[in-house]
């Protein structure tokens, strides 16, 4: 299971750079096109993804209280999609 989760590890790690990347992309083309709410339901899908992948580290983990920690992320993953979903569908 120890080799499991370091390649569970390293694939969170590479999924981290690129879902930053992706916001960095995001917010710099929304900062360009001048000020619009264009792409903030995508900019909030990345967010929740991000801590969805975050819950799943930390659950992975195993330490003392990982449990509580990721069903924060868990949380956070939630509010995230909610926004994402709302913002969606305000912008249609």
């Amino acid at each position: 299971m120890r080799r499991f989760a370091h390649h569970l590890n390293t694939i969170l790690n590479v999924l981290f750079a690129v879902l930053a990347v992706a916001l960095l992309v995001l917010g710099v083309l929304s900062l360009a096109s001048g000020p619009s709410l264009r792409y903030v339901p995508y900019m909030a899908g990345i967010c929740a993804l991000y801590y969805l992948a975050t819950a799943v580290k930390v659950f992975m983990q195993g330490e003392r209280r990982s449990a509580f920690r990721g069903a924060m992320f868990l949380l956070l993953t939630l509010l995230c999609a909610v926004f994402c979903f709302v913002t969606y569908r305000s912008l249609l």
